[in-house]
């Protein structure tokens, strides 16, 4: 049998969890092909179709987050017309709104993790291909068998949706292959420098326990699970040994959960000589003295906070379980083990006053000269399946926005998720500070005051940033004050810009680089 795997929506930096789908596919004998759409290579609507009719596979398999749903949909649609495949849904969004994605014509829906659940669907598959020479999905052998994997949901025979009992989390990643990343056009990925964006990041740990309101664990829940030390070891000797990689991200969401086990992990880092940089995300309440000089020493060059906020009252409403002063003694350890910080910040919930910016910006000012880096972004999205969701969706008609045409490119960086970032964004917003959900009222309605108070963030935030990204002063003030024209401009008129970048026909670029910042020194 053959399966088409498809990563619809466009990214820059290669995704991990679909490559490990088409191993267990790949690993069941079924000839496989993977088709992920990257902004440097992107493919149509009409170009995705044409694969599937040459292809004519028996499965089809699409995994996607809440982004660009109306395409998505209509990709799932034309697939169904194209050719008679069992389409198969994973990720993010379908497992957060399994029903809807069932509505839009998908066959099946796998919730949650899917490596466990497609070994099922491939044995079942394969036991009825062999009798029938064929698989459809309106066969009651296969109805009848798709009952008995957890995990999922389906129509059944009597065209209504059918949900199966919850698949347990895997709870041996050691098991789970290493992706074959010659799976993937090499070519999508690469940045103007040779890099192979996103190739150096090893997916490690999965889950985590805390219960922040604006964050959807529908796919890998509260339990935190992680692989072995000695495996995790094994996956950098392998980018390193087979791509040359010396630098790498973890991408656990709190990698320093278990301080025992990141010992354990830079032991054996130390113990092998293997000579490599790294970089993690880290919870302020987890950081601890001894534990980061440890990974400084075994290569740890940055750490990732989710402070998200310096007011204690948004702190505790958001349920993020510490207080501002643990921040700020959390960013004075890093800058005692001399590391690197970068610190991502949020606002933009509708009951925040003017008081929580300000109170933000009095943090940032306290605590910038140990931070490198804060994001450049940082507005509230509304995902389904989290707290800020489902308290705001009836009083503020949220309710299926994701599949409304002005919502397709809300992802955390409108600019980032647009073919054409220029069209979109200002220069402001891709250099400075992207205000862009809060200043048009993409969700919420902000008080005038409100957003001024946002945009005095955005400048001290771009400010920060710019004398990090540029040695020389004259740079960081151009660029600064350019943000500043821009963002005036903006206050008053703002599409102009916007249609005067898209109208000249400005080859878009920004995707070929590793940040921003690289694109802009060298045009």
């Amino acid at each position: 049998m053959k399966t088409l795997l498809i990563f619809p929506t466009p990214v820059s930096v290669m995704p991990y969890g679909i490559l490990y789908i088409a191993d267990v596919f790949r690993r069941k004998q079924f000839k496989t092909r993977l088709l992920v759409n990257t902004f440097k290579i992107p493919y149509s609507h009409d170009e995705f179709i044409k694969i599937v009719k040459e292809e004519q596979p028996d499965v089809v398999c699409l995994s996607f987050a809440t982004l660009n749903l109306i395409s998505i949909y209509k990709l799932i649609d034309g697939i169904k017309k194209a050719i008679p495949a069992i389409v198969i849904c994973g990720g993010p969004h379908p497992s957060s709104r399994p029903d809807e994605v069932i509505e839009y014509k998908s066959d099946i829906v796998v919730k949650g993790e899917g490596e466990l659940i497609t070994e099922s669907l491939c044995d079942l598959f394969t036991d009825i291909h062999n009798k029938r020479g064929y698989i459809k999905i309106n066969d009651k052998e296969l109805i009848d068998g798709l009952k008995k994997i957890n995990g999922i949901c389906f129509r059944d025979v009597t065209g209504n949706i059918y949900h199966t009992s919850p698949q347990e989390r895997n709870s041996n990643l050691d098991k789970l292959s290493v992706p074959d990343l010659e799976m993937l056009d090499k070519n999508a990925f690469r940045a103007i420098d040779g890099t192979l964006k996103g190739f150096n990041r090893i997916e490690n740990g999965r889950g985590c326990p805390n219960y922040c309101t604006f964050c959807d664990r529908s796919v890998f829940g509260n339990k935190y699970v992680s692989k072995s030390p000695e495996r995790l070891i094994q996956d950098i000797l392998f980018l390193k040994e087979q791509y040359g990689f010396t630098d790498f991200y973890f991408t656990d969401d709190t990698f320093t959960i278990k301080p025992d086990y990141v010992l354990d992990v830079c032991d054996k880092i130390l113990q092998n000589k293997l000579d490599i940089t790294w970089a993690c995300a880290t919870r302020v309440n987890t950081v601890k003295l001894k534990l980061l000089q440890k990974m400084k020493a075994a290569g740890c060059r940055r750490v990732i906070m989710g402070i998200e906020s310096g007011d204690n009252d948004w702190l505790k409403r958001t349920r993020k379980g510490y207080t501002n002063d643990v921040a700020i003694k959390a960013l004075n350890i890093a800058h005692e083990a001399k590391i690197e910080t970068h610190v991502n910040l949020m606002y933009g919930y509708p009951w925040e006053t003017t008081e929580h910016i300000e109170n933000q910006i009095r943090f940032v000012a306290y605590v910038k000269h140990m931070v490198d880096i804060f994001q450049t972004y940082g507005a509230l999205i509304p995902y389904p399946n989290t707290e800020a969701f489902d308290a705001n969706k009836d009083e503020y008609n949220l309710d299926k926005w994701w599949l409304k045409e002005k919502y397709q490119k809300c992802g955390q960086v409108i600019y980032q998720n647009a073919i054409n970032p220029y069209a979109v964004s200002t220069f402001y917003q891709r250099n400075l500070h992207d205000d862009t959900y809060v200043y048009e009222d993409y969700f919420f309605k902000f008080s005038e005051d409100y957003k001024k108070s946002v945009r005095r963030l955005g400048f001290l935030l771009g400010r920060h940033n710019l004398k990090a990204q540029y040695e020389q002063s004259y740079v960081q003030n151009g660029y600064y004050y350019l943000g500043v024209l821009s963002r005036n401009l903006y206050e008053y008129l703002p599409n102009l810009e916007k249609k005067f970048m898209k109208n000249i026909g400005l080859k878009n670029r920004l995707h070929e680089y590793r940040k921003i910042g690289e694109f802009i020194k060298r045009n």
